[in-house]
């Protein structure tokens, strides 16, 4: 059996709602089709979904409850999804074509930033190594990484010295170069180290 819709929603057209900090972004609520939403671009830092929380969601679902909406990013071309991947599952495990969603504009990049503090004062409590896979993964990125540290620590939802821990652990890799020169067929160019070997 195929539902159309698992979650009840409260207004029948779409909701602008203001963002939870001043001059934040805003999003509009509505339902969207779950098969646009991507799951595939990086804005999951947890470790792992959980399945059992998954299938009490899937039980909710199918009983009707109204969850709060995900956080989808769209930039024209694609839904990025930035909060809700286990409200998502369950809501694919119960065969719903829709979910209730916060639909921001932004990029995938908005939707992986996003994603760095999602969860961290309700819904699916994050585990330790949750928390550390979203530091890391803003202190290894180019342009992330010169955000100061008290605002990375806001904004994951920890402290400062926790920050300044994670990066003391990583700083090994943090000082690697992140390129090196190549030279092939006469011609010389920049390649990312990361690459290699990657074909």
């Amino acid at each position: 059996k195929t539902t159309t819709d698992c979650q009840p929603i409260a207004t029948p057209k779409p909701e602008v709602v203001a963002s939870e900090k001043p001059g934040a972004m805003k999003g509009t609520i509505t339902k969207i089709p779950l098969d646009k939403i991507r799951l595939d671009g990086g804005t999951q830092p947890r470790e792992r979904i959980d399945e059992e929380v998954v299938a009490d969601y899937q039980e909710r679902m199918e009983a009707k409850d109204v969850f709060p909406p995900v956080v989808v990013f769209e930039d024209g071309t694609d839904n990025w999804l930035a909060d809700g991947f286990h409200r998502v599952h369950a809501a694919l495990k119960a065969k719903c074509k829709e979910i209730r969603a916060e639909i921001r504009q932004g990029t995938k990049r908005d939707a992986q930033w996003h994603s760095f503090g999602a969860n961290k004062t309700n819904g699916q409590r994050r585990q330790p190594g949750d928390l550390r896979r979203a530091v890391e993964a803003i202190l290894t990125d180019k342009e992330w990484a010169e955000t100061s540290q008290n605002k990375i620590a806001k904004h994951v939802g920890c402290s400062p010295a926790r920050v300044s821990q994670i990066k003391a652990s990583i700083q090994d890799l943090l000082d690697r170069p992140q390129t090196r020169n190549v030279t092939r067929n006469g011609s010389s160019f920049k390649q990312k180290i990361s690459n290699i070997g990657h074909g």
